[in-house]
């Protein structure tokens, strides 16, 4: 693509580039994403601080959340760790947490169905003595805690989503005490009203926009720096 580019530049072939290479060949799902900008980092603690406050005031008994909202808050912290896409994320079996290579590690294994591709990444266990970050938690402890309180869930489980680590008792009308995985669509609802509890802001002063993308972008910014 790069010298074809470079040749209609140059004038040596007569195609026309933009009819070669559509900018988009295939449309995602995920068109509400295409755009954001990656959080600043004022804005990843203010999100990071909500999130570790939820979590404490859930484990005190202090407020009381939506099994959905507490699993949406677990599933952002392995999404702020990793950077992983968001629908092999939501769609994670119950396997995809593995031994890593070096000690101290873990692998977290994730599959894009889609294009039949499977991505592992190494992620590193928390430490007490490690440096202060941007993510308040340890993202190999959230989701070994998720695997452990969701084991007694299994056998209520519908056989489609029985192998997923995202699971929770339904407190829907429509499908009361059921159990499901956590979805973009429920995921997006605990994300508004997380916001709202905390009032979080932006830079600018707006309500602060938290997507999937925005998460991903943010990931690969810290990562790069």
């Amino acid at each position: 693509r790069a010298v074809m580019k470079e040749l209609s530049r140059l004038g040596a072939v007569a195609y026309d580039i933009r009819q070669l290479f559509p900018g988009r060949v295939l449309l995602s799902g995920n068109g509400d994403d295409v755009g954001w900008r990656a959080l600043s980092d004022d804005e990843q603690l203010r999100l990071a601080k909500a999130i570790r406050s939820d979590l404490a005031n859930l484990h005190h008994g202090r407020i009381k959340l939506n099994p959905s909202e507490a699993m949406a808050n677990r599933y952002l912290i392995v999404a702020m760790r990793t950077g992983a896409n968001p629908t092999p994320l939501l769609e994670m079996t119950r396997d995809a947490l593995r031994p890593g290579l070096v000690p101290g590690t873990m692998r977290l294994r994730t599959v894009k169905y889609r294009g039949q591709k499977i991505h592992e990444r190494a992620i590193a266990r928390g430490s007490r003595r490690e440096q202060p970050t941007l993510i308040p938690t340890d993202a190999v402890a959230v989701l070994e805690r998720t695997l452990a309180e969701t084991e007694a869930l299994l056998q209520d489980a519908p056989m489609p989503v029985r192998n997923r680590i995202w699971l929770y008792r339904s407190m829907r009308s429509q499908e009361y005490g059921q159990v499901v995985c956590l979805s973009r669509q429920s995921l997006a609802i605990a994300i508004a009203k997380l916001v709202q509890r905390h009032d979080l802001r932006g830079d600018d002063g707006s309500s602060l926009k938290v997507n999937a993308s925005r998460l991903r972008k943010s990931y690969a910014k810290r990562s790069f720096r």
